[in-house]
């Protein structure tokens, strides 16, 4: 007759058990860290007061409509800077279909569609129509804003990374 000697399998003996508890205990990490990056990197809304939505929107097109009246447009040239800091020079040249005082200087925008965050601005000096200094393009797609010092016009363009050269013309509603 052969005896057979009790085997100890107690759960905590059972390497499969411990793969098992092992992968729970990981994703549980990893879930956890996941929430705290989530949760300290939110990004934040371009537009934070909803109510006045309407009435901004009513003032861009304003802007945008005398544009179209002035028959303004601008060709915008872009070239490296020689700076340590990634910025480009930029030059632009306004034109209209009649004639206009030119303000001393103008303003050009980037703005991201969803992170203020990546907005730039800077105020361009000239005199005639043409205007130059230096603005930090982003790498990816914005809106090009060019706009007078008393936000009574406004050029627009979407674009993406490091251009050259690019073209604005004034929006027409329906076109």
């Amino acid at each position: 007759m052969m005896t057979t000697e009790p085997t100890d399998n107690t759960w905590h003996q059972q390497p499969m058990i411990w793969m098992i508890i092992g992968l729970l205990g990981i994703t549980m990490l990893a879930s956890f860290a996941l929430l705290y990056v989530a949760s300290t990197n939110a990004p934040e809304l371009v537009v934070d007061d909803y109510t006045n939505i309407a009435e901004i929107s009513a003032q861009t097109r304003a802007r945008d409509k005398r544009a179209a009246e002035l028959g303004l447009s601008a060709a915008v040239l872009f070239e490296p800077a020689n700076t340590a800091v990634p910025t480009m020079k930029i030059q632009v040249q306004l034109k209209a279909t009649e004639a206009l005082p030119w303000p001393s200087r103008i303003t050009v925008k980037t703005v991201n569609s969803t992170l203020a965050a990546l907005d730039t601005q800077t105020e361009l000096t000239g005199h005639d129509g043409l205007y130059s200094g230096n603005l930090s393009l982003p790498s990816n797609t914005y809106d090009l804003h060019i706009e007078d010092p008393e936000r009574t016009w406004r050029l627009s363009k979407r674009a993406t990374g490091q251009i050259r050269q690019l073209d604005l013309s004034a929006y027409q509603p329906g076109s």
